[in-house]
């Protein structure tokens, strides 16, 4: 087969052997005549031809090349939360602890609470299943994997896809990045969570105190429960690429459907109204963040750098040292034109190694964010969103489509995840409504 530059040096060559037909014509002060006309013509198409398959071939290489570039991007290790945690030792119980993603514990440890979980667990991390688990995404084999319970079928995922999952899906959901995501559960709800009143302060004392410590009973827990939902996603793709050598349909899957769950995630968290989905940011909830927490504008269309101000402060100095703005893109271009008293804009904009800052504090832009500004609206938060806890599900399983789509040449694949999510504590949040 002939490479690329041997194709176009001699497509090149046809070229000037027809501009020099051309150029003898044009000495001789006539047109070409009926022989020399086929030659022409016949090396024109050649050219065409030429310059169709340099084409295509440019353009594999291209695709080639995005599909390494890609593959290289997705197996770079992401410095966060989902990463694998170290081994060591639980001086309690003597057992090896993995203090990775959330504190999760070993298969060791895991063994002594659930054997039964652990042992599913250990055959999920299994090199053998992972190699299995690839073969059923690629060929459809489901021999030696583990169906789900869903009665619509579906294979649970191995556990090292499952990681590479998260850490995409962590990139591309804003809020999961700055919330807390607890370490994914087998259980069908997980406790109450929420703080309705928190804890008073610590008190003084002498070493010896006059009488007994007295109990705290201001603390009150929320009744609602994080409890995961399922949610499903699909992509597909044609069974030319899948047959391309080059192309990792482990990394290919674990990317599209992360960005797919990562949009219906996100847009939950932000306003999702807690009925079999989870309790957004943005949304009035006596089991989230209640009206309680708002702080309204004089106008119906436009905030205020004091209403910003008043917002801000409205939320407690513990919290909002490490509070973050949450906005629209709306929003953002009519902070960029506020100023404060001196003429000083309020908006600081982003660096290469830093966010947008809005009175000296993060600013995250998010497409989800309320932008509708008429009266009522909610058009921005600011608050410690680590006290917005996520709960993952255990499993993620994927169904392989074969006949749907066979009649346009395409695989398709479904993914089923669990996920629930809720603010825990309404005092580390505020929230600006127009009047």
């Amino acid at each position: 087969m002939k490479s690329i530059k041997e194709l176009t040096s001699e497509r090149a060559g046809l070229f000037e052997a027809n501009k020099a037909l051309l150029n003898k014509a044009d000495s001789e002060g006539r047109a070409l005549n009926s022989e020399e006309r086929s030659e022409y013509d016949k090396r024109d198409a050649e050219i065409d031809k030429l310059g169709e398959e340099i084409k295509g071939r440019t353009d594999d290489e291209v695709r080639r090349q995005r599909a390494e570039s890609l593959a290289k991007e997705m197996d770079r290790p992401l410095p966060r939360q989902t990463e694998p945690g170290k081994l060591g030792k639980d001086e309690a119980s003597g057992l090896t602890v993995n203090y990775g993603r959330a504190g999760q514990l070993s298969i060791d440890m895991l063994a002594e609470v659930d054997p039964q979980l652990a042992s599913r667990f250990q055959t999920l991390s299994s090199p053998k299943y992972g190699k299995a688990f690839g073969r059923y995404l690629r060929t459809g084999e489901q021999l030696g994997l583990v169906v789900g319970d869903d009665a619509r079928g579906g294979v649970t995922a191995a556990t090292g896809f499952l990681s590479n999952f998260i850490k995409f899906l962590d990139d591309a959901a804003t809020i999961r990045q700055h919330a807390t995501v607890l370490a994914p559960t087998s259980l069908k709800s997980v406790g109450a969570l929420s703080y309705d009143t928190d804890y008073n302060d610590a008190d003084w004392s002498a070493e010896v105190p006059a009488s007994d410590i007295s109990e705290d009973s201001a603390a009150r827990f929320g009744k609602r429960e994080l409890t995961p939902h399922l949610f499903s996603k699909m992509v597909k793709t044609s069974r030319k690429m899948l047959r391309n050598s080059s192309l990792n349909v482990e990394q290919f899957l674990a990317q599209r459907l992360a960005y797919k769950f990562a949009i219906t995630e996100n847009k939950a968290y932000l306003t999702g109204d807690g009925a079999d989905q989870p309790i957004g940011l943005f949304t009035a909830s006596n089991d989230g963040i209640p009206t309680s927490r708002d702080t309204t504008c004089a106008s119906t269309t436009v905030f205020t750098a004091d209403e910003l101000i008043d917002l801000q402060h409205s939320v407690k100095d513990a919290y909002r040292q490490n509070g973050k703005w949450i906005v629209s893109r709306t929003f953002r271009k009519m902070c960029r034109k506020l100023k404060d008293g001196n003429g000083q804009y309020l908006m600081t904009m982003a660096t290469a190694s830093s966010m947008d800052t809005l009175l000296e504090r993060p600013m995250i832009v998010d497409e989800n964010a309320p932008s509708t500004f008429t009266t009522g609206q909610y058009i921005a938060l600011f608050g410690d969103i680590s006290f917005f806890y996520i709960q993952d599900g255990l499993d993620l399983e994927i169904q392989r489509l074969d006949e749907l789509y066979a009649g346009k040449n395409q695989v398709g694949w479904i993914g089923r995840k669990e996920t629930d999510a809720m603010p825990v504590l309404a005092e580390a949040f505020g929230r600006l409504k127009l009047g």
